[in-house]
């Protein structure tokens, strides 16, 4: 059944002849939620949460870029400041394979346990890194859980 024979309304007419479109954007947040929750000791979780988190940063997101680049793909990934900071090689890494980087907070704050002054400070710092990373400002900002 073609697009027009499902419906009453016209079929979208693609550009240059493509017939669908997605994006594709990940969250590279690492061990951020992590440390965000270590900041009070009543919050400690377990130290093998941590190692589970770093397993992205080793070998998952190389899996991951390999693979778009393999199919031309190109995504958007939102980084958390405090991992940017801990992995230099993270943000270039992106946009020399032609990604776009995103900001994601500093610790992947959650906003409703964040004052306004916490919030623009963690905002402030990761745009700053993100500035001396990379040479520009992230391409676009996806806020940490708004819980």
């Amino acid at each position: 059944m073609s697009g027009a024979e499902r419906g009453p309304w016209p079929a979208y007419q693609w550009p240059e002849g493509k017939r669908s479109a997605f994006c594709l954007s990940v969250d590279v947040d690492a061990d951020a939620p992590y440390l965000w929750a270590q900041r009070r000791p009543e919050d400690a979780r377990m130290l093998g949460q941590l190692e589970q988190r770093r397993f992205g940063l080793r070998q998952g997101i190389w899996r991951l870029l390999d693979l778009l680049d393999r199919f031309g793909v190109k995504g958007s990934f939102f980084v958390p400041g405090v991992v940017a900071e801990a992995n230099l090689h993270l943000l270039p890494a992106f946009l020399e394979r032609g990604h776009e980087v995103g900001l994601h907070g500093w610790f992947h704050e959650i906003v409703a346990q964040s004052s306004d002054a916490e919030f623009t400070a963690a905002l402030e710092a990761s745009l700053e890194l993100f500035r001396r990373q990379t040479g520009a400002a992230p391409r676009g900002f996806r806020s940490p859980p708004g819980r």
